[in-house]
């Protein structure tokens, strides 16, 4: 797959027990869907899962003829879209789901939800109370 912001080919690696795709040029990374949430939630799979999961993308990626800019790195079946993900503007795929990250934004985006972690946690208190019957 090759990064969208320097057209460089991006690599497969592990950022805490997650599959992500790296540019060592830019320092730009691709999450797929989900990959995201499982950085959140320190969801880590093991280095055997990993590898298994790192074969089957590239089997996937080495059948893509192309690369069209401005489209999906990953599924090439959609255009990319800005989204804001706590505070950081983001590029988006609508049909598989998976984030750009520039340089360093990946660090923003998970500094934000740790310091939101325990606001939300109180509200998901306060909200049980708050309920009929709670």
């Amino acid at each position: 797959m090759d990064c969208i912001r320097c057209g460089k080919a991006m690599r497969k690696g592990n950022k805490d027990g997650v599959l992500v795709d790296l540019c060592a040029n830019c320092g730009g990374l691709w999450l797929d869907a989900g990959e995201l949430e499982a950085l959140e939630r320190k969801q880590a799979k093991d280095r055997g899962e990993l590898v298994k999961q790192a074969r089957k993308e590239l089997a996937a990626e080495a059948q893509q003829v192309l690369t069209v800019v401005g489209m999906c790195p990953k599924c090439q079946a959609a255009r990319l879209r800005q989204i804001v993900r706590r505070g950081v503007e983001l590029d988006y795929c609508p049909h598989c789901e998976g984030l750009f990250f520039d340089d360093r934004e990946l660090e923003r985006v998970m500094k934000a939800a740790k310091d939101e972690a325990p606001a939300g946690f109180l509200e998901s208190v306060l909200a049980f109370f708050r309920k009929p019957g709670g």
